[in-house]
């Protein structure tokens, strides 16, 4: 049986409204950017992984 995948970038598609967030970075206070139909997100100068609801985020 195939499978088909679809390889579009989901920021394509129109019916999905995702967008970008920024937290704090609990453990170096670096912008953590995690977007809105995501769980978690990693910080890019420490590489700690964080649940979203762990994460304050900014204005």
């Amino acid at each position: 049986m195939d499978k088909k995948f679809d390889r579009q970038c989901p920021g394509d598609d129109p019916t999905k409204k995702a967008i970008p967030e920024l937290y704090g970075c609990p453990e170096c206070s670096s912008d953590i950017e995690i977007w809105s139909d995501e769980s978690k997100g990693k910080c890019t100068a420490c590489s700690k992984v964080f649940q979203k609801d762990q994460l304050k985020k900014k204005d």
